[in-house]
């Protein structure tokens, strides 16, 4: 006779438990038909059932102001010292303007800011361009180059024209208009 190693009684012993297990499982697990008198309904997953509910709105203001610009009539400056005390309070000259997309803020984007200020405040300015090679009138300074023109601003005070530089607030007789 032949003796059992311990490999092969832990062989035997699988197989009879799997033989076992299999004997087991087909009389568990085989179904049992039942009639039913009406057809039954599975249970299958559904979403959450979701309502939406409007309420009814209620006023949170019931009366705004609305500010409205109303256009002034715009003035011209009566006096030079009136002028340079609205030039002493403006800051466009001392402002340092950069854009992001690297334009350069120049001569005339000054004037334009000057002028705009000017409005809002009630005053009238203009724009004005100087010619290539302009000199200043009162000193022979040279303001613009041969090949540049130049943007500044103009002012009326009674009957004699000014011209204003938005860079450095100096200003200036040009003629009399009257």
């Amino acid at each position: 006779m032949r003796k059992l190693t311990a490999g092969m009684l832990v062989a035997v012993v699988a197989i009879a438990c799997f033989m076992a297990g299999d004997a087991l499982n087909e009389r568990l697990v085989e179904p049992e038909i039942v009639e039913a008198p009406t057809a039954v309904e599975v249970a299958k997953w559904q979403e959450p059932e979701t309502k939406i509910i409007y309420l009814p709105a209620k006023p949170i203001i019931e009366q705004v102001e609305v500010p409205v610009a109303v256009p002034i009539e715009l003035r011209e400056f009566e006096t030079t010292e009136e002028l340079e005390g609205w030039l002493a309070e403006n800051h466009i000259d001392e402002a340092i303007m950069l854009y992001a997309s690297g334009k350069e803020f120049d001569c005339d984007d000054y004037t334009r800011r000057l002028i705009r200020d000017a409005k809002t405040d009630g005053y009238q300015l203009w724009f004005q361009v100087l010619p290539p090679d302009y000199r200043r009138p009162d000193t022979g300074e040279r303001l613009t180059k041969n090949d540049e023109a130049h943007a500044l601003c103009s002012a009326i005070i009674g009957n004699r024209l000014f011209f204003i530089e938005p860079q450095t607030d100096d200003y200036w007789f040009v003629a009399e208009v009257d």
